[in-house]
């Protein structure tokens, strides 16, 4: 039974390499200049370092960045089977309907790493104070939970709604980056909140804004859930 639910390494590749098109990657790529003018500008005004992190990684990265990189290439890669018309012709493969999705949610995950990176390096750079290198892979170990609960988030919107992408942006612009970045009462129910819980590890002197209290074990948990 759990051997229908695998991935399907031809879906997979295919729907990777249909992501990862140059036209669409560099539009999307555009946002990794977010995070870092943000860190440059706040260290150009006397922030220190650990407060630059926090909010570069915590309220750009992880609810923006990602967020809006996962959204847009998660509901690509059921856009473009549907346009194309070859959804049929998938359905109709031996390959069981779970694997098919499964398979694309993993794409988009790996498609939104890839193009994220430069995003994620220069804040795993900054976050890297002193040649930390623990400090960065928590960045890394963050991001990377993020982005795939994001995916899978997305993926459902894309089965059930038309118009996925409208609703998963009021979502990420007026719950992600906003309410439940900045409102500690709205911090459990966010996905970059408990990815906060994991990348606070990197600057752990100060006091991450809008983090849930939990430990980072049931953090992770949360965002494999």
């Amino acid at each position: 039974m759990t051997s229908f639910a695998l991935p399907s390494r031809p879906v997979l590749g295919l729907s990777l390499r249909a992501l990862l098109r140059p036209r669409r990657a560099l539009a999307v790529a555009l946002l990794n200049v977010l995070p870092v003018v943000a860190a440059f500008v706040n260290l150009a005004a006397g922030e220190d370092r650990p407060r630059a992190v926090e909010r570069s990684v915590g309220h750009l990265l992880l609810a923006v960045v990602i967020a809006v990189v996962a959204l847009a290439l998660t509901s690509a890669a059921f856009a473009d089977e549907r346009e194309d018309g070859t959804i049929l012709y998938l359905t109709q493969t031996p390959t069981s309907r779970m694997s098919i999705v499964g398979s694309k949610i993993i794409a988009a995950w790996l498609a939104t790493t890839v193009i994220c990176s430069p995003g994620i390096l220069a804040t795993m750079i900054l976050a890297a104070n002193r040649r930390d290198l623990g400090s960065a892979l928590w960045v890394l170990a963050a991001a990377l939970s993020v982005g795939l609960a994001y995916c899978s988030i997305f993926a459902w919107l894309a089965l059930k709604m038309r118009r996925a992408v409208i609703t998963g942006l009021a979502y990420i612009v007026l719950w992600e980056g906003s309410v439940a970045s900045f409102a500690k009462s709205a911090d459990k129910l966010s996905v970059s909140a408990y990815g906060r819980v994991v990348a606070r590890h990197a600057s752990p002197d100060i006091v991450w804004e809008a983090t849930p209290l939990v430990s980072t074990l049931t953090a992770a948990i949360v965002l494999a859930a």
